[in-house]
């Protein structure tokens, strides 16, 4: 039994997805319906279930839904863009239980794996949490400075020549030169002593995101052995979620 769900608003065919996750009780959306068959979806989790009261939960569920939203990001190569309402329902939701039999049937999810990684695992979680600013404020859109801050956890966890499998040593230092060049980049430059005038061969914001992520997503199959999907670019900004309301209604967001 779930002690705590909080309603949450998003796309409705994304949440609708994930809402089919069954295989874990770490960060889980459940779907349920009023009685107009209208969709409502919550998140929950086993965090939940020692909280006291609802200001705790809200806490909790933001950290949660960070964690949920980065890792989703990653596995699925999409932005799941949601927002926490103040409905915050206690043992309700028609009793929801998941059976634990059912994990004998469904294979943990990646996302749930790399959730539970993440709370022993700073520089993971670091990851995860820039991946969900980039969804919830960013419309996917991740700063130069972040990527590169991604690219220093990796050439210190994953190695320079497992970066070099991903891109040529080239690249990496064309891609650390623009990281530092204010004439390009502007605030999203990164502070440090940069000795160049300007970066001959800059590397694009779309191409030095493809690459860190990718590379990314390698050095968390290779080091936490959690398969990723093999993606050689990452899904582009669609439009500005930033401003959009989400407490009118759930979203129809199709192609």
């Amino acid at each position: 039994m779930f002690k705590w769900s909080i309603e949450i608003y998003g796309f409705e065919n994304t949440l609708e997805g994930y809402s089919s996750y069954i295989s874990d009780d770490e960060a889980h959306i459940i779907q349920d319906f009023d009685c107009n068959d209208h969709p409502h979806y919550y998140l929950t989790s086993i965090h939940f279930n020692n909280l006291a009261n609802r200001k705790d939960v809200k806490s909790k569920s933001e950290l949660i839904r960070n964690l949920f939203s980065g890792a989703a990001s990653l596995v699925e190569g999409n932005i799941l863009c949601f927002r926490l309402s103040n409905n915050i329902i206690e043992n309700d939701l028609k009793n929801y239980y998941v059976d634990p039999q059912c994990n004998n049937f469904y294979q943990e999810s990646s996302v749930n794996k790399l959730i539970k990684k993440s709370w022993a695992d700073s520089d993971l979680k670091n990851v995860l949490d820039i991946m969900s600013e980039s969804c919830q404020q960013r419309a996917g859109n991740i700063p130069y400075d972040k990527l590169y801050f991604i690219y220093e956890i990796l050439k210190n966890r994953w190695g320079k020549q497992k970066l070099y499998q991903i891109a040529a040593e080239d690249f990496w230092k064309n891609f650390k030169h623009t990281a530092q060049d204010n004439q390009i980049l502007g605030i999203e430059a990164r502070h440090g002593s940069f000795t160049h005038r300007s970066t001959p061969n800059p590397i694009t914001k779309e191409n030095a995101r493809d690459k860190v992520i990718c590379a990314c997503q390698r050095w968390i199959n290779d080091s936490f052995q959690i398969n990723m999907p093999d993606y050689d670019s990452f899904p582009r900004p669609r439009q500005d979620f930033s401003q959009y309301d989400y407490s009118k209604t759930n979203l129809n967001w199709r192609d």
